[in-house]
């Protein structure tokens, strides 16, 4: 747990994320150590069958040094973790590395000169795994062999850029809907309310006059002045009620309205729903982090960086780290 907590805090402070040299993402790799090790296996091979053989094809000498290239890129890829930002280039490169190796192997395997047909079975074998590669590299981290793949590695599944938004699509429909359904709610509130008039309003209907004595108003109903505590009129007027009037016009347009102001708030704030994953204790240092437990449900926005904001059930607010909760889709509004 303070392992997580300091590498939240590191990744606060410091949003790149930063790949150090380590080697062992390369060996708690089985697919990718044992692949790389045949296939460097079988480019010496070629290699050795290269300076055997008289009549050489000029073309494998570029397949070989191609392959060994590649090799490298794989190497340095994983050992720095990076291989998520380029297996749009290592598919393509593979690719390539394949379509070499098979031409070297077409055109040794039918020599008759041992050299020759033991460079063609290096070619092979290099092909064979420049194909597993192109299935690995090509394919995305959700797909069943890939997924397949990653089990047995030390890290686990690595994480899938399919399925991530795929989940936060899901989420942004249902926070359209729910922002529409608020809006329908905020546009009959806003209908209701119009039906109350502000003192303002009313200025031009009042009986400002209070010496008059007592008036008839609609029905015959006496108009009786209303005098302030102190017997002090505001601005020297006096307010009357009738029989049309809710004896609340005191009351504004602005202050009717301030009671639905904060509809919607929580849903454009905090869109979307997120469950926490483990349990976390807030910096006592930084007056912005919040605490919150396992399977906690909590509602969070702006979570485009690595720290989230959020609010708690009980209306506590502040900044949570992402990696420790999980989004969660809600069934939308009927």
């Amino acid at each position: 747990m303070t392992s997580r907590v300091a590498e939240a805090r590191q990744q606060r402070y410091s949003p790149h994320v930063r790949h150090s040299c380590n080697v062992g993402n390369l060996i708690g790799d089985p697919f990718v150590i044992s692949t790389i090790s045949i296939s460097i296996m079988a480019w010496l091979v070629a290699l050795v069958c290269s300076f055997l053989t008289e009549k050489y094809p000029k073309f494998s000498w570029w397949g070989l040094a191609y392959q060994f290239i590649l090799f490298m890129s794989i190497i340095v890829f994983y050992i720095y973790d990076v291989v998520d930002y380029y297996k749009v280039f290592l598919s393509a490169a593979v690719s390539a590395g394949c379509v070499y190796s098979t031409n070297s192997c077409t055109q040794l395997i039918y020599s008759d000169k041992t050299p020759s047909i033991a460079g063609a079975v290096g070619f092979m074998i290099i092909a064979t795994v420049n194909l597993l590669w192109v299935l690995y590299f090509g394919g995305d981290n959700a797909s069943p062999t890939n997924r397949w793949v990653d089990s047995f590695s030390m890290k686990g599944i690595r994480p899938s850029l399919v399925d991530s938004s795929m989940a936060l699509s899901r989420v942004r429909k249902s926070y359209a809907e729910k922002q529409q359904t608020a809006a329908q709610v905020y546009q009959t509130q806003e209908a209701h309310s119009q039906h109350y008039m502000s003192s303002v309003a009313l200025n031009g209907f009042e009986n400002t006059d209070p010496r008059a004595s007592a008036t008839v108003g609609f029905g015959g109903a006496p108009q009786m002045p209303i005098q302030r505590p102190g017997g002090q009129d505001t601005c020297g007027a006096s307010t009357y009620i009738t029989e049309t009037t809710n004896a609340n016009t005191g009351t504004t347009m602005g202050d009717t309205l301030g009671l639905y102001s904060n509809m919607g708030d929580e849903l454009t704030s905090f869109p979307y729903t997120a469950r926490a994953l483990y349990s976390y204790e807030a910096d006592a240092s930084d007056a912005y982090e919040i605490s919150f437990q396992q399977d906690e449900i909590l509602r969070v926005g702006d979570i485009e960086g690595r720290w989230w904001k959020a609010k708690k059930a009980n209306g506590e607010t502040g900044i949570i780290p992402s990696n420790y909760v999980q989004l969660i889709e809600e069934k939308p509004l009927a």
